[in-house]
């Protein structure tokens, strides 16, 4: 466990290069990490994807699956994403889910490619899809804020990178993520960082 949190703390500095800020990754996985001003440090996430990882592509992936299923089983909107995992799990019908469901060979990082799916959708107007995003963006801020509150960031400027594989998704994922940080904390400046340098963090 100990070599997790140096790694963590590896990636914290050399993605800041300051003592202080706050690094927000997002893959598979997603987790924060907190430094204030004072050396406390704080940790949120980070516990794996199996438990549903709040904001990560797996959480836009599983979110997917539920989406096409809902709308199958008439419990929830029309959606383009039916189809398109339709196509990426090489299923004539969404029925045949079930099967891959029950008998687990749907695994995390097929669960965390349909992210890509939800993505295309959404550049393609899909309102569901753009809705998957837009919750994803809600549950990072939600970390991001129970951080700066917990800490007391509030005493200077602090810089925020976003990493990980979601800065792929641009603008879709960071315009709600900074427009929900930059309306409540006016001291946090958000950066993004396509380079991510360890995924076997965790």
């Amino acid at each position: 466990m100990q070599a997790v949190y140096e790694k963590m703390d590896n990636m914290f500095y050399y993605y800041l290069d300051k003592s202080s800020g706050i690094l927000l990754v997002c893959d598979r996985f997603s987790y924060a990490v907190g430094v204030n001003s004072e050396g406390e440090r704080l940790t949120i996430g980070g516990w794996g994807s199996r438990l549903i990882e709040d904001g990560s592509e797996y959480y836009i992936g599983l979110s997917a699956i539920k989406a096409a299923i809902s709308e199958y089983e008439m419990l929830g909107g029309k959606t383009q994403l039916t189809e398109a995992i339709k196509n990426r799990l090489k299923i004539e019908k969404l029925s045949e889910l079930k099967y891959i469901l029950y008998y687990k060979t749907l695994n995390d990082k097929k669960i965390q490619s349909l992210s890509k799916e939800v993505l295309k959708c959404a550049k393609q107007g899909d309102r569901i899809s753009l809705n998957i995003i837009n919750s994803a963006a809600d549950k990072l801020f939600n970390m991001t804020d129970i951080l700066i509150r917990r800490l007391s960031m509030y005493d200077k400027k602090y810089n925020l990178c976003l990493t990980g594989s979601i800065v792929s998704f641009g603008e879709y994922i960071t315009n709600p993520l900074c427009d929900k940080i930059y309306n409540r904390y006016e001291n946090i400046e958000v950066f993004t960082h396509k380079n991510y340098a360890d995924k076997g963090i965790i």
